[in-house]
């Protein structure tokens, strides 16, 4: 039986072959292919995997089977397809810079953090204007943005500590569960640990000891490695976009009940307040980014 990842392969390398466009873009999710679609206004189709198990393996196999069609089909010999994969962790492995340079040698581009989203929310001036047009007596200089990207950063040292020990599927579970396990004590926020750690004690069967063992020893690396690479945008590698997105709704949500403001339809459920956020997300703050010089190169 064919899997979905697969399907999905199968299903790429089609409509790949049968576009015009000899410029094809393979980007993991759709949020990705809107952000690309408002920049990129040449001749060049956007495309996504379909009901994928896992989307970036997709687009990694995908941009593989080009390259090797590429030697036998003259209609993949005319097209110049190139894959753009969320880094997630993978810039904190030692490693990192030969696998990123043995896959753009195929055409495949990583995020410059660990995915497009925190390129766009570290981005200070998109923050503030989103604030500032939709909310009520912002003050920018509540660092608001700053403390709950470092919060993202404290929960990735976790995630990236966990996902050498548990499954595929486990991992995705608690990669979107930060909400849970936030402090909020109005002096200080950030995660609570005895609380994650128990929840997974008690969820995943897990010996305690050792994960915890097992994330010190994880932060005291990355720690080494960040001197090592003297690197300032490092921690940046262990935020996840959709977390930082989802915190800042929940404290902005809660910032408008407790000072009873007048209440706005981005707070509504059927909202997508991630999207909304992406809207302030300019093509001159996109030109600041690594990824942005490589697709241009791409297109020249």
């Amino acid at each position: 039986m064919i899997s979905s990842n697969d399907k999905a392969i199968n299903i790429l390398l089609n409509e790949i072959s049968k576009t015009t466009k000899s410029k094809i873009l393979i980007v993991e999710g759709n949020s990705d292919s809107r952000v690309l679609k408002r920049f990129i206004k040449q001749n060049v189709r956007i495309l996504t995997p379909r009901s994928a198990y896992n989307n970036k393996g997709v687009v990694l196999t995908t941009v593989e089977r080009v390259h090797i069609l590429k030697t036998e089909n003259p209609i993949f010999r005319k097209k110049k397809v190139v894959g753009i994969i969320d880094a997630d962790f993978q810039r904190l492995e030692r490693n990192f810079n030969e696998i990123e340079r043995e896959r753009q040698n195929l055409n495949l581009f990583y995020t410059d953090y660990h995915d497009l989203d925190i390129s766009i929310f570290e981005t200070k001036e998109v923050i503030n204007e989103f604030l500032s047009e939709n909310f009520e007596n912002y003050n920018n200089t509540s660092k608001l943005d700053s403390i709950l990207m470092n919060i993202c950063i404290i929960y990735g040292y976790y995630l990236y500590a966990l996902k050498e020990k548990i499954s595929l599927t486990i991992y995705n579970k608690y990669k979107n569960m930060i909400i849970s396990f936030v402090i909020d004590d109005k002096a200080n926020l950030s995660i609570n640990e005895k609380k994650f750690m128990e929840y997974l004690e008690k969820e995943e069967k897990s010996d305690l000891k050792e994960l915890k063992g097992f994330i010190e020893k994880t932060k005291v690396f990355i720690k080494k490695e960040k001197d090592r690479k003297d690197n300032t945008q490092f921690d940046k590698n262990l935020a996840n976009g959709h977390n930082f997105a989802k915190l800042l709704r929940m404290f902005s949500k809660q910032h408008y009940e407790e000072n009873q403001l007048r209440y706005v339809s981005i707070f509504n459920e059927n909202w997508n307040f991630e999207q909304s956020i992406r809207e302030y997300y300019t093509l001159e703050y996109f030109q600041r980014t690594k990824l942005y010089e490589k697709i241009r190169d791409f297109l020249e």
